[in-house]
């Protein structure tokens, strides 16, 4: 066995694994990688090493704790560090270099040779950028936007040493720079289910983790090793995770769907496919995606079959991208192939002020349909006359069975959107046409009681909506909506509204929004 002491923080280190590695698998070798944190301790110690320069690297004097967890997810530790000085040119292009992956090497070998042949300040975006544009990095635009992370004033970090971390301190004669050599703590068990593999770059993977059931706060964020990728499977690095209700309502065990303990939450995400396994067809690296699941995308990383893959559309962001299938693919089963909405009819629309409410309004309109719009606020109204609503109303200014007889005239909806439930549910039979179309959504305000005789006297049906479940029963029934909501993405004709982001590690927070209804449209959690 061979232990590997190496520079966590030189980009081209990263450099040196792509040819180090390979060369003790043919020699049947095994390494240990031990990651020593020099460029910080160093640099701290020897200014001079910057100040010999011609044009000095700028140090930086906070680095960020997004930067931090890469390092340690990509070395398979758990990395704490002591407050200390970064250069700033290091964080950057170390950040390009594991967001490559297998792709780094001509990013890695371009910034080894800006940075020490062209003597240039590679802390600098439009530096990294230009690399980039010379065709060194044949993922240049979606590396640039990544690398754009902006740059922080000078603050010290507040890093301190977790537990479960082991400390050895080792003095060389590098001018009396201390090693921190950090050992690996024991992985915790797999939300995953069964215990999975590490991964061959030793991966640790951040995982929101359900373990008993209850409110949001329940729930923790957890580190993980990454697994292997199987035949016929695809890792994908999940930049941003949709929140739905129903995520709340599973962590609760309230949900229809049970899954065993313990679990991740997350029926949706977006990001960037990283590694395609043998078998795996119609997906490369580098593709942008939309992750369809039925629980587990609050998490790093994704490891999935590529039917459950989407490409995202061009026109929206990953966090647009995470939250548009789950809530528009509700609208589009319940108004199509549910409710058959036609032109000129009346829908009333209930919680349009939430993300599958917002849906429907947009795409009702789009139907050509009169929209009657209800939510409980003003701010909420607006953003749904925004998306095309015809009527608003709000249900502590006037019953909404009144405004709906109102607004048609006494005739009533000809189709109800209806994600709430209970009472709503129940007077929404009171302001029906003949021939209704009652859709059932959900139930975030409780079990509603269908009244038969007013279902009888008005002729009208009640309909439960169930998107995914329908797609399963029915695979083509998916097909096609899939290709109508990728085809007005693109055309610009729908895109979600998302009125909170925030990190994964404020999922309680995020789920909260929810609860109180105090989103407007959907709610992402981003990863970087």
């Amino acid at each position: 066995m061979i232990e590997f002491f190496f520079d966590c923080s030189s980009p081209w280190t990263y450099l040196a694994f792509h040819n180090i590695q390979p060369l003790a698998k043919e020699l049947g070798a095994e390494i240990v990688w031990r990651p020593i944190l020099v460029g910080g301790i160093f640099n701290t110690v020897n200014p001079s090493v910057y100040a010999q320069r011609e044009t000095p690297v700028p140090l930086k004097a906070r680095y960020m704790k997004k930067d931090l967890a890469d390092w340690s997810r990509s070395a398979g530790l758990a990395i704490k560090m002591p407050p200390t000085v970064f250069p700033v040119n290091s964080v950057k292009a170390m950040r390009g270099c594991i967001w490559l992956g297998k792709d780094m090497v001509p990013f890695a070998t371009a910034v080894f040779e800006t940075y020490w042949g062209g003597d240039m300040d590679i802390s600098q975006d439009a530096v990294l950028a230009e690399i980039c544009r010379k065709g060194r990095c044949r993922r240049a635009e979606v590396l640039c936007r990544h690398l754009r992370a902006g740059n922080q004033g000078p603050a010290q970090g507040q890093h301190g040493r977790g537990r479960g971390t082991r400390w050895l301190r080792l003095t060389d004669d590098l001018r009396g720079q201390d090693r921190h050599v950090l050992w690996q703590r024991p992985p915790a068990a797999d939300p995953r289910g069964a215990r999975t593999q590490q991964g061959e770059c030793g991966l640790m993977v951040r995982a929101v983790v359900c373990r008993e059931l209850g409110a949001p706060e329940t729930l923790r964020l957890e580190e993980f090793p990454s697994r292997a990728v199987k035949p016929g499977e695809v890792r994908v690095a999940i930049r941003a995770a949709g929140l739905n209700f129903p995520d709340v309502l599973m962590a609760a065990g309230e949900y229809q769907l049970k899954p065993e303990l313990p679990f991740t939450p997350g029926m949706e995400a977006a990001g960037d496919v990283t590694e395609v396994g043998a078998e795996a067809s119609g997906v490369s690296v580098g593709d942008k995606v939309i992750v369809k699941m039925r629980h587990g995308a609050f998490t790093d990383e994704a490891v999935v079959t590529p039917s459950q893959l989407t490409p995202m559309p061009s026109t929206f962001d990953y966090a647009e991208a995470a939250t548009y299938l789950a809530g528009h693919g509700t609208a589009y089963h319940a108004l199509i192939d549910r409710g058959r909405v036609m032109p000129g009819e009346v829908l009333l629309v209930h919680g349009a002020g939430g993300g599958v409410g917002l849906a429907a309004v947009e795409i009702g309109k789009m139907l050509g349909a009169t929209v009657i719009a209800t939510a409980s606020s003003d701010e909420k109204l607006a953003i749904a006359k925004s998306r095309g609503a015809d009527h608003l109303v709000r249900y502590d200014r006037e019953p909404f069975r009144d405004a709906v007889k109102r607004i048609t005239d006494g005739r009533g909806a000809d189709v109800v959107f209806d994600p709430v439930g209970g009472e709503v549910f129940e007077n929404s039979m009171r302001c029906i046409a003949w021939g209704a179309r009652l859709l059932v959504i959900g139930f975030t305000g409780g079990i509603g009681s269908a009244k038969t005789n007013l279902l009888l006297i008005k002729g009208a049906s009640v309909l439960g909506v169930r998107a995914g479940e329908a797609v399963r029963k029915n695979p083509t029934l998916g097909e096609v909506r899939l290709k109508a909501l990728l085809q007005w993405a693109e055309e610009g004709k729908l895109r979600p509204n998302i009125s909170h982001r925030l990190p994964l590690q404020d999922y309680a927070k995020a789920m909260r929004l929810l609860i109180d209804r105090k989103a407007i449209g959907r709610v992402a959690l981003v990863m970087d």
